[in-house]
């Protein structure tokens, strides 16, 4: 409940295009972090626990803003005609997601003949697949009722 507080507050005021950035710059932060946790970290003490847990502490935050501003992006974006099967639409790409993530780590994970594959490059695949998602907030509009709000009538 606090996180829906604070992430309504600070959507209101820099957009849910911004908050879709965020989200995407923090997902590919948190996982660079787990991806050098277990390569460049993982022979330093405890460096590499450390950093795969916070890079996973990092991923869940960025995961917590896109599923705050995705939805919202879209019922504010979407014609009130479809606006309900465009939101619950977003359900079944994200269950889609789980379903190729699972894949694409039981392809990763078992790669060598002993079944004993570079966990790290999951994280890397999910690093790259944010990637598009940051380019892509640079390509999407701002939100219609985020505009009017603040002002901007003629773009709207």
């Amino acid at each position: 409940l606090g996180s829906h507080i604070v992430l309504f507050y600070l959507a209101s005021h820099v957009g849910r295009r911004t908050e879709l950035r965020v989200a995407a710059l923090l997902y590919m932060i948190g996982s660079l972090l787990c991806y050098t946790s277990g390569t460049m970290l993982a022979q330093q003490d405890y460096w590499g626990w450390y950093s795969l847990v916070l890079g996973r502490l990092v991923i869940g935050t960025g995961v917590g803003f896109v599923m705050h501003g995705a939805p919202t992006y879209m019922a504010e974006m979407a014609p009130s005609s479809i606006r309900g099967a465009v939101v619950s639409a977003k359900e079944t790409v994200i269950v889609l997601g789980i379903v190729l993530g699972y894949l694409v780590g039981d392809m990763v994970g078992s790669r060598n003949n002993n079944g004993s594959g570079d966990w790290t490059l999951v994280y890397w695949v999910s690093l790259a697949i944010g990637t598009p998602m940051l380019v892509l907030t640079f390509v999407i509009p701002r939100s219609k009722r985020w505009l009017l709000l603040h002002g901007h009538k003629e773009e709207a």
